[in-house]
């Protein structure tokens, strides 16, 4: 269901801004998403894996890359369509798709979209990571999760992300590796620890770590 709602969003913001951001269509898009899709999500039940054919798509990654191009094309930075591009990403209980989403959305290349997403907390409510998730990515998902872990310090340390300006997106990034650093630099010696180590160097002037 989220996957028609995106393509919606997706059909809507290639038609331009006038379009998307006609009050009446915005106004729907926003209540469905806020009041159901968003809940299903935080219930766990929503999930996007990468190469699965879903909802009429031969694949998501192509879809969602091209749903973060339009995101800069004609979004302005719109709350609705920051939340659409967080759902997959944060909301997706297929925790190797969601890792490979957020490494798309944080690239060095989508930077200035990263910029423009303003979300508060308040404004998509995401769960903690909880040691579950840690212990996978960690043990089953390292490649990809440490590159995440590289692209989201970063972030910080550009200030791509600012609390001020991004509150959401620097909470996501700072806690991320805030929780990855407090498992492992106490630990022994391993690439755990180095890494730790690092991402403590890399942005320990930018939040208390």
């Amino acid at each position: 269901m989220i996957i028609k709602v995106t393509r919606r969003v997706r059909t809507h913001s290639l038609a331009g801004p006038d379009v998307f951001l006609e009050e009446t269509i915005h106004q729907c898009l926003a209540v469905f998403l806020d009041d159901y899709i968003i809940v299903q999500a935080q219930q766990g039940r929503l999930q996007f894996p990468l190469e699965v054919p879903i909802a009429g798509l031969d694949a998501l990654l192509p879809f969602y890359e091209d749903l973060v191009r339009r995101f800069e094309e004609w979004s302005y930075g719109d709350l609705l369509y920051s939340k659409t591009l967080l759902i997959p990403c944060y909301l997706n209980i297929n925790l190797a798709s969601a890792t490979f989403l957020r490494m798309t959305l944080w690239s060095q290349e989508n930077s200035s979209i990263v910029r423009q997403i303003l979300l508060r907390e308040h404004d998509l409510k995401l769960a903690r990571s909880a040691p579950e998730e840690m212990k996978f990515q960690e043990e089953q998902n390292y490649e990809n999760y440490s590159k995440l872990l590289v692209l989201y310090a970063a972030a910080i340390m550009n200030e791509t992300v600012v609390r001020e300006r991004n509150p959401l997106m620097f909470k996501i990034a700072a806690e991320a590796v805030g929780q990855f650093v407090d498992r492992h630099k106490n630990a022994p010696v391993s690439d755990f620890t180095q890494m730790a180590s690092m991402l403590v160097k890399a942005v320990r002037s930018k939040i208390p770590i």
